[in-house]
């Protein structure tokens, strides 16, 4: 995209949309910033249920064995 300079109004309009610009750029980037924090969420939360299924299978091993006695 050209810009040309006649008294100021084209400065004026591409200063504008440079920062349009800008705003959009900031925005993708807190848009990444937030899919890489959700992803990171749904990591810890995956984990998190696989040590709790752990703990339940444990119990659950636990229980069957004093049935058994």
């Amino acid at each position: 995209m050209t810009f040309t300079i006649r008294g100021g109004g084209d400065l004026q309009y591409a200063l504008a949309h440079l920062d349009r610009l800008k705003h959009l750029v900031e925005l993708d980037r807190a848009e990444l910033e937030v899919a890489s924090l959700r992803d990171d969420l749904r990591v810890q939360i995956v984990a998190r249920i696989a040590r709790n299924q752990a703990r339940v299978d444990e119990i659950a091993a636990t229980v069957r064995a004093f049935r058994g006695w």
